[in-house]
């Protein structure tokens, strides 16, 4: 079962709404249309084992070297690589709202661990690092310890 914003109870569903509401005057995380190549939730393993997996964001369709922007003014809380992710960033925003872009060919040189971003800024390039099935920004949404389904923080 995927998590859902119901699941976070009282106070934290409320700070999770207003984080979502503000999430309105976002940005886009790539400086063109966004196209979903893949949903937030369970999907089919793209990885041909035909099983149902969680998907914790949405796979959004770029070129290798498409630059990947911040969508909020927030603070790097992470730059790091794993087998899955590949090169990946975490960012932290208000109300405890993270946003995590993964897969990146590179990182800007001023994005680092503490280092404050804004809006629009480029903090990496688009990739094909980790699991993969083609190059692509994974682009999560991640209230508290639950990832939420990004595409209404995008407009989508």
């Amino acid at each position: 079962m995927k998590p859902a914003l119901w699941l976070l109870g009282g106070a934290a569903t409320l700070v999770a709404l207003k984080a979502l509401a503000r999430g309105r005057d976002w940005g886009s995380p790539l400086d063109r249309a966004l196209a979903v190549t893949s949903p937030f939730g369970n999907r089919i393993d793209p990885f041909g084992t035909g099983k149902t997996v969680y998907h914790n964001g949405i796979d959004l369709a770029a070129e290798v070297g498409t630059p990947a922007l911040a969508v909020a003014d927030g603070e790097i809380q992470t730059v790091s690589y794993d087998d899955l992710n590949g090169n990946f960033i975490r960012v932290a925003h208000e109300n405890g709202v993270v946003t995590a872009y993964a897969h990146l060919s590179a990182v800007a040189d001023e994005v680092a661990p503490g280092a404050q971003v804004n809006r629009g800024q480029v903090i990496a390039l688009t990739g094909a690092t980790g699991a993969i099935t083609g190059p692509h920004l994974h682009f999560g949404v991640q209230v508290g310890s639950i990832w939420v389904n990004p595409g209404p923080y995008l407009g989508l």
